[in-house]
């Protein structure tokens, strides 16, 4: 019985494939020769064509079965060629309101980028060091100022002169005898 039921569906869907074979047939001869197809179209076709490749002679009314199997090889190749991310590249940039808080942090503090992207953070915008440091490098900054202050060569020399008179370490201690 099963086999049966199979036979009259087969039998079914080969009477619906003549009815549309009868109907894109008369539909052809009534828009002309070439139709223009968009890319989607082409790709609709390409999607159900190359399942039965082996019987695109019997089947294929609108372009040449070649055609068809083109369609597919182009797709194949531009599929691995990732040119719709080209111009995407890396992160969304930031708004230009971030860019001129961190410019005006480092204009009116003496702190470095890793301290400004901590308190950047602590507004609500989310950055990293390497972008402060980037934005600062941009406007001409220097990514850490100076500290005010003596260097450790001009510590010493200051504080040398003082620990031979005295002959103590240099802090106001004394020398053990």
């Amino acid at each position: 019985m099963l086999i049966r039921v199979g036979k009259l569906f087969e039998k079914e869907l080969a009477q619906e494939n003549d009815y549309l074979r009868a109907e894109n047939k008369i539909l052809r001869s009534k828009l002309g020769n070439r139709i223009q197809l968009t890319e989607n179209d082409r790709q609709i076709l390409v999607r159900f064509g190359m399942p039965i490749r082996d019987r695109l002679r019997d089947v294929v009314s609108i372009v040449k079965p070649e055609t068809l199997l083109a369609w597919n090889r182009k797709m194949k190749r531009e599929k691995w060629t990732f040119q719709k991310l080209q111009n995407q590249a890396g992160r969304p940039a930031k708004g230009a309101d971030v860019e001129n808080t961190v410019v005006r942090l480092a204009e009116e503090t003496t702190w470095g980028y890793q301290r400004i992207a901590g308190e950047m953070k602590k507004l609500g915008h989310d950055v990293s060091g390497s972008y402060v440091r980037d934005v600062l490098k941009k406007h001409g900054l220097p990514p850490s100022p100076q500290t005010k202050g003596l260097s450790w060569k001009q510590f010493i020399h200051r504080v040398l002169p003082t620990a031979k008179h005295s002959q103590g370490d240099g802090f106001g201690r004394r020398a053990r005898p």
